[in-house]
C-alpha cells in the first residue's frame, strides 16, 4: 500500500531492474485488502493465483490474498494465519514450495 514513497525507495536502493512491475495503491482504484492489485499483477504475468505466493505481515495481507485464494508467506508474524511463516527473507528459499 506504499504509494507516494515507493518511487523514491526504488530509486534510492536502485531496485528498478529487479522488478518487471510495481503496483501501489496509486495504481488501482481499490487498495488492499481489495483484490484489484493482485488481479492486475496476475494478469500482467499471465499467472493464476495458485502459481503465485504473497509475502505479508498483517491481517490486511491475509484478507488481500484470501480474496483470490493465493498462498501467503507470513513475514515475522507467527500469529498471522498463513500457509508459511518466515523470520527472514532467506528462509523463503527453504520453503517446500520452492523445493518441488
Amino acid at each position: 500500500n506504499r504509494s507516494m514513497t515507493m518511487g523514491a525507495v526504488m530509486k534510492m536502493h536502485d531496485l528498478g531492474s529487479y522488478f518487471d512491475l510495481v503496483v501501489t495503491s496509486l495504481d488501482v482504484e481499490k487498495p488492499k485488502p481489495h483484490i484489484e492489485a493482485l488481479e492486475k499483477i496476475l494478469s500482467h504475468f499471465q499467472l493464476s493465483a495458485d502459481e503465485a505466493v504473497y509475502i505479508g505481515d498483517s491481517m490486511v495481507d491475509r484478507e488481500h490474498t484470501a480474496g483470490v485464494n493465493m498462498r501467503l508467506i507470513s513475514f515475522k508474524n507467527p500469529e498471522l494465519p498463513a500457509e508459511y511463516h518466515v523470520n527472514c527473507f532467506l528462509d523463503i528459499l527453504q520453503l517446500s514450495i520452492f523445493q518441488e
